[in-house]
């Protein structure tokens, strides 16, 4: 990191790489961007030894990225008040429905024939 000198370290999500993202936020003196996903908040931050560990790293960081209003919620719930940057991931399926799918298959050659299940195949 000392060659590459980045403006800020961006961690996606909390609890796996959280501490060595602290490490490295004071020991570059850089600032830590987290982004959280849904699990990390929902699950592990209120399980006893996970929930310490990601209020820690979350309570370290300058700013937070979430995909939701509720996640941020979720968050804040934790005693947690950062600035929050709220990114949806999603995509409203809606505004993607093509009209006549035939067509649409056609016209970007897209094979979609599918007759089955899928199972596990045991291997010997």
């Amino acid at each position: 990191m000392r060659a590459w000198k980045p403006d800020v370290i961006h961690l996606h999500g909390t609890v796996s790489e959280g501490m060595e993202g602290i490490k490295a936020k004071r020991e570059y003196r850089k600032h830590l961007l987290i982004t959280t996903y849904g699990e990390d908040i929902t699950k592990y931050a209120k399980l006893p030894v996970s929930g310490g560990v990601s209020r820690k790293i979350l309570k370290e960081a300058d700013a937070i990225i979430c995909q939701s209003h509720f996640l941020k919620r979720e968050i804040e719930t934790l005693g947690i008040h950062k600035p929050f940057f709220i990114i949806p991931m999603g995509a409203l399926i809606s505004h993607f429905k093509p009209e006549n799918k035939t067509l649409v298959r056609k016209r970007l050659h897209i094979l979609c024939k599918w007759n089955g299940r899928l199972r596990a195949v045991a291997r010997h």
